[in-house]
């Protein structure tokens, strides 16, 4: 073996040996204690990591409130969360009747809308919070297109809610059944 392949082979050798030596035996980082900077907060009151004194991040299960933020501008994220929530259609999940050419608004909840059930409130969806609402594929279709498209959409102003606002573009009337507007998927992002 000519020298200089030996030389590179005890590199890579001593490289590898160095990053078992580092990552293996079961070593653990220790605590930080410069609180001006993160610092893990005890596992009793939730665990997590802190910064002068403000919550980042915590176990899963805590019920600390937590703030996250990467780079220096804009605001700090307290929630992130994901989920299905169900349009619903009029008083009690009755069937609506959704005329051509006009617009409907409807309130996304968390229960499957059944003839004579109460919408139900979604946890953790606040007004004021950012939404993002995406449809799902069964949207009622006319023909070769969709039945009707998305306007707009926000977080209600009741808490649990997500107010949605869809045009019927088909050019006739239908009725929106419960089972063609479940199963949306929302994304909900809250700065305080």
């Amino acid at each position: 073996m000519k020298k200089e392949n030996f030389a590179i082979a005890l590199a890579v050798v001593a490289f590898i040996a160095a990053i078992i030596g580092l990552f293996g035996g079961g070593q653990k980082f220790g605590q930080i204690t410069d609180t001006s900077e993160f610092d893990f907060f005890n596992a009793a009151s939730g665990g997590g990591f802190q910064g002068a004194g403000v919550t980042y991040l915590t176990a899963a299960g805590s019920t600390t409130p937590v703030r996250l933020k990467v780079g220096q501008t804009g605001q700090p994220i307290t929630l992130l969360e994901t989920g299905t929530c169900h349009l619903f259609t009029g008083a009690d999940g009755a069937l609506t009747t959704f005329s051509a050419s006009t617009t409907l608004s409807l309130d996304c909840q968390a229960t499957s809308p059944k003839l004579g059930t109460a919408p139900a409130a979604l946890s953790d969806v606040a007004a004021n919070d950012i939404v993002i609402l995406h449809a799902p594929t069964t949207t009622p279709v006319t023909g070769a297109r969709p039945s009707f498209h998305i306007l707009g959409y926000s977080a209600s102003t009741t808490a649990g809610y997500i107010s949605a606002v869809l045009a019927n573009v088909s050019g006739a009337d239908f009725t929106l059944a419960s089972s063609s507007i479940r199963n949306w998927q929302y994304f909900v992002v809250r700065t305080p």
